[in-house]
């Protein structure tokens, strides 16, 4: 067993692969503070939108994600500085009179728009929304997890492929090479990547007020993000 250290490490919480490169340059900014280190937990999905998970057990999915990267890396919960969760908004928020029904489209097909969202059955999307955002709307006003770690979660919005290219319904296949492009881009150059982070469609206020934004109108349909935060609330924080 690795012998334990005082909380150095902050733990991302990621959907895919395409996040973590999407995300990575923030791994500079980090080790420049006091040897702090940030690694990644892939998912392989939405756990908010994953059929077994529900507002009552949303708390205790992010519990197992923890438990399970702790095992797998063999530390210990005394080793977390702060658990970080990324995840897209997904339109989920809006009012669902805005969600429409297109019978052209393919099943499983989900197009999203700046002002609605169209399936080839619009109750899949309504019974999703519904079922996301109660799960967001816990966890946005939890504070910490298991053995009292701090707990933040950011969101893109709709996802994290239209907040660095403006593009709702990006190709599956094209994922990797738009995110390894940001990557490429900004890996040596972290106060550059900082700078876009808090200068693009990035949302004002405090933690707090960039949710209640979120929920309001059309916003989780637009191009956005809550993560510019991270930088005034951990990183800058960091000691």
């Amino acid at each position: 067993m690795q012998k334990s250290k005082s909380r150095k490490l902050i733990l991302f919480i990621v959907e895919g692969r395409s996040d973590v490169a999407y995300l990575s340059p923030v791994r500079t900014l980090v080790k420049k503070k006091a040897g702090s280190t940030l690694e990644f937990k892939i998912t392989k999905g939405d756990i908010l939108s994953d059929k077994d998970t529900t507002e009552n057990n949303v708390i205790q999915k992010v519990n197992d994600v923890v438990k399970e990267y702790l095992a797998y890396s063999r530390l210990r919960y005394t080793d977390l500085k702060q658990i970080i969760h990324i995840v897209d908004i997904d339109g989920v928020y809006i009012s669902d009179k805005n969600v429409e029904t297109d019978s052209n489209l393919e099943k499983g097909m989900t197009i999203y728009y700046r002002d609605k969202i169209t399936n080839i059955d619009k109750n899949n999307i309504l019974k999703r929304n519904k079922k996301k955002r109660d799960c967001l709307n816990v966890l946005n006003n939890l504070k910490e997890i298991k053995n009292k770690i701090p707990y933040l979660m950011y969101y893109f919005s709709t996802n994290i492929d239209d907040y660095f290219y403006g593009e709702q319904n990006l190709n599956p296949n094209l994922k990797e090479e738009y995110s390894d492009y940001i990557y490429d881009k900004y890996s040596n150059n972290p106060e550059e990547y900082r700078m876009f982070i808090e200068n693009n469609y990035s949302i004002k206020g405090d933690y707090f007020k960039t949710w209640e934004y979120i929920k309001e109108n059309n916003n989780s349909l637009s191009r956005c993000t809550n993560f510019n935060k991270f930088f005034d609330d951990v990183v800058d924080k960091i000691d």
